[in-house]
């Protein structure tokens, strides 16, 4: 079983074309991503669990002082009054997380983020509690299927499109799967699962919510052999597959010029979305 992996974190600056092609090495092993920590805090802002810090009174309790988007300042403080009649502090730490927190409009301040998805009753999953929001259709062949409001207020509607090889020394390519209707199941909190979601190859799409990204993922369930790519009149040995993705509405980019020295070509242009 593999995968393919395209990954949106919470800090880009909404970069994603109106029409693009994702191109991916071949296919890699599945590996567990590694996450930057427990996702889910108690309502209080209390520590996450595995926190490495100094050993505290037992009978003291971390009061949150602080928090930003990526990190939280936590104090303890020990029973009696100061001075000046405050509490007494024993100590004080600060937790750092990308996406640790997500702004509460409604009380006006940083509240814990939480990676999860909650099933609609029409079918759609939503998540809203960390800093990107997404909604997903109920079916993964409609248009904007795949609903994603960035951290900087960028909007992206997508829909994958299908599969496809191409020859990365000939330029050739092959569309090898289009997506059909398919729905979704929630195989975790932070984890959505539409099975066999193409013609022409036994595939799934995965797709995760994390504190700090959210990714989409294609599993492949069978294997594509060299036979097959050779028929298509593609190289075995330079072909590539392609998840091809559609946006609708996308915002206008931005185009920038660069000039590598190493490249064979004189001029080079990077896309970046305002």
């Amino acid at each position: 079983m593999k995968t393919i992996r395209s990954t949106a974190r919470n800090l880009f600056a909404g970069s994603r074309p109106g029409w693009a092609a994702i191109s991916l090495a071949a296919a890699i092993l599945i590996v567990n991503p590694t996450g930057t920590g427990k996702a889910a805090q108690d309502a209080a802002l209390s520590p996450r669990a595995g926190v490495s810090r100094r050993p505290q009174d037992r009978s003291t309790r971390p009061s949150p002082i602080e928090a930003g988007p990526h990190h939280a300042a936590w104090q303890f403080q020990t029973p009696g009054e100061g001075p000046a009649g405050t509490p007494r502090s024993a100590g004080s730490y600060i937790e750092l997380a990308s996406g640790l927190n997500r702004w509460d409009a409604g009380r006006k301040a940083w509240r814990p983020a939480e990676a999860r998805f909650d099933a609609q009753r029409d079918g759609c999953f939503v998540a809203r509690s960390t800093q990107h929001q997404v909604i997903l259709g109920p079916d993964l062949n409609s248009e904007g299927a795949v609903d994603l409001l960035a951290p900087d207020g960028v909007r992206l509607r997508s829909t994958i499109l299908g599969l496809a090889l191409v020859d990365t020394g000939s330029g050739r390519n092959v569309l090898l799967a289009e997506i059909k209707s398919c729905q979704g199941a929630q195989i975790s909190p932070d984890e959505i699962v539409y099975p066999n979601a193409f013609d022409g190859l036994v595939a799934d799409v995965r797709l995760l919510v994390r504190l700090d990204r959210f990714e989409q993922d294609v599993i492949l369930r069978e294997r594509i052999p060299p036979e097959v790519v050779s028929e298509l009149g593609l190289d075995p040995t330079r072909t590539r597959l392609l998840v091809l993705t559609e946006f609708f509405d996308p915002p206008r980019p931005a185009r920038k010029v660069r000039h590598l020295p190493l490249s064979d070509s004189k001029n080079n242009s990077k896309t970046r979305w305002k």
